[in-house]
Order: structure tokens, then C-alpha cells, then sequence
């Protein structure tokens, strides 16, 4: 959402006003969970929110994070690591590209959002997703899926195996 605030909001107002808007917005969703499963929730729909584009390839993509969270393999979201190496600018206050990040050099540095070293899901959200995503978070849809990537023009591709998600990757890059 966008908001305006009038000059002299003090940040406790501002802060006020955003989690009044988000509980009104997303309690049909999140009412009866607890904070862990909330926190669940909106970490996944976050990914969700950056890795790919439309409703239901949220809830492929959502589909392909429970099988590999199921299976204990890492999640390798390049959403994430991004996240992760702008993080301590991001706490700072400063700016930082996420969507220029170098995935290659970052990918191979730990950091708590670097689920190509780590299993589960990263501590917590990386952005402010969506209703469309907080909704494919908490419905995932079942598939036989546990690969996936976006090529160029937008579209989302997904493979059962890793041979197959290979084959894909040289068709589309």
C-alpha cells in the first residue's frame, strides 16, 4: 500500500497506522495462527513475492518449497541470498540493489539467508508480500515439483528432477 503521512508523524505513529492497515488487511488470513506459524507464513509468501509473478505460480512455487522442505533439501531461492547480502545495509538505512546483487560471489558466502548453504526457510521475511502471496503461502498447491526457474520474459518453468530443472536451465539461459 502507499501511505501519506502529514509532516511531524512521529515513527511510532507511522508504525501504528502500517500494523493497524496489515492486520486489517491480512486477518481473514493469519487470524487463529499462532506467531510462529504466522512468521511461517510470511517468510514463504515473501519468497513467494520475489521469485515469481502470478497467482498461480505462487502456488506451484509454494507447492515446490513444501516438497523440498519436505525432503530436507535446501531451498535455493536466489530472492533470498540477495536479501541477505543487503541486509546489514539495509539496517543501516542505506540502499542496496537487490536485484543487481552478483548471486554468483554471493551464493557462496554463508549468511543466515543463504539457503543454497542452509536448509528450511531463511529467519524471516525478505520483503512485504502480497495478499496474492500470503494466500499461496497458506495454500500451496500440490505437485510433483521441486524445481523451478523464471526465464526471461517472466514464465515459470518446472521440473520433477534435477536432470530435467539442467535441461530447462540451457534451454531458457
Amino acid at each position: 500500500d502507499t501511505y501519506r503521512f502529514p509532516q511531524g508523524v512521529t515513527g511510532d505513529q507511522i508504525i501504528a497506522i502500517m500494523r493497524e492497515n496489515f492486520e486489517a488487511k491480512t486477518g481473514k488470513f493469519l487470524d487463529g495462527l499462532s506467531v510462529a506459524e504466522q512468521t511461517r507464513i510470511l517468510t514463504v509468501a515473501s519468497l513467494l513475492e520475489k521469485e515469481v509473478r502470478s497467482a498461480r505460480d505462487m502456488r506451484l512455487v509454494a507447492g515446490v518449497i513444501e516438497n523440498r522442505l519436505k525432503r530436507d533439501m535446501p531451498l535455493q531461492l536466489d530472492a533470498a541470498v540477495a536479501y541477505g547480502a543487503c541486509r546489514k545495509l539495509f539496517i543501516q538505512g542505506a540502499y542496496c540493489a537487490v536485484s543487481q546483487v552478483n548471486l554468483v560471489d554471493n551464493i557462496r558466502k554463508d549468511s543466515a539467508y543463504n539457503i543454497y548453504m542452509r536448509k528450511g526457510l531463511p529467519p524471516g521475511p525478505i520483503t512485504n508480500p502480497g495478499l496474492q502471496a500470503i494466500a499461496a503461502a497458506l495454500h500451496p498447491e500440490p505437485s510433483p515439483y521441486y524445481y523451478y526457474l523464471s526465464d526471461r520474459a517472466g514464465v515459470t518453468h518446472f521440473s520433477r528432477t534435477g536432470t530435467e530443472h539442467i535441461q530447462t536451465r540451457r534451454l531458457y539461459f
